[in-house]
């Protein structure tokens, strides 16, 4: 069967008008169905047509796929790694600020669409120069990680935690007002204080001070942000509790 010019561009444009990844998928599937003895056609093209020459050029063709499509899952593989690491705090694994607030953005946009309660909780460890003096850095970093770890633990999926700087986290509480958020918070700073953290053969506690502030319609990322920092500094100045 003689298989005119027209024909084969034909083809060749069809293949073509798929994605690249359509077409590695596509090729890798017809190249390895191309025993000798195969009674399918391979990329449309009749079995008649399998000429030694043609089985070899798609044999070649599946090698060429298969180590693309080897590149592309490591490419992927290192993409979703690098991603990770731009978004995440290496120390807590919890959201770093750059992340935070892209989140607490989104939801400033929805409650600015849509009225909902939503409220944004300032998170400060307590006396962390004594932390690091009695305990050296290694109990400083035990100290942010078992706040960190803490607050991830008993919070909703729903909420978002980001850590703000060295001792500082942010808390988003979708779907909570002020006075819901405030009772989590104190729930939160609980257990905080009651769950010893152990050094070697030292065991010590930490506590930390918290502000809540509510997230307004009209108002910024940073607006919020201001706001909840200043209920936790009124907080450490004992003149606030959260709530």
């Amino acid at each position: 069967m003689k298989i005119t010019g027209n024909q084969r561009q034909a083809r060749t444009t069809n293949v073509r008008a798929t994605s690249p990844e359509k077409r590695a998928d596509s090729a890798y599937a017809a190249a390895q169905a191309t025993a000798p003895n195969d009674t399918v056609s391979v990329a449309g093209i009749p079995k008649e047509e399998l000429t030694p020459r043609v089985m070899r050029a798609l044999t070649e063709l599946m090698q060429e796929v298969s180590s693309l499509r080897q590149e592309l899952s490591v490419t992927k593989a290192r993409m979703e790694e690098l991603t990770q690491m731009a978004y995440t705090d290496p120390l807590t694994g919890v959201y770093n600020r750059r992340a935070f607030v892209t989140e607490l953005n989104r939801t400033v946009a929805l409650v600015n669409r849509h009225p909902q309660p939503a409220s944004l909780a300032f998170f400060d460890l307590d006396n962390m120069k004594s932390i690091n003096d009695n305990y050296g850095h290694a109990g400083g970093d035990l100290a942010v990680q078992h706040v960190a770890s803490v607050i991830k633990q008993n919070i909703r999926e729903s909420d978002v935690i980001g850590r703000l700087g060295g001792d500082e986290f942010g808390v988003v509480f979708n779907y909570a007002g002020p006075e819901i958020a405030g009772e989590k918070v104190a729930s939160l700073q609980e257990i905080v204080r009651s769950t010893p953290i152990t050094l070697e053969d030292k065991t010590f506690s930490v506590t930390v001070t918290a502000g809540v502030a509510p997230i307004r319609r009209g108002e910024s990322a940073e607006a919020a942000l201001d706001l909840a920092d200043a209920a936790m500094y009124d907080g450490k100045k004992g003149r606030a509790k959260p709530k």
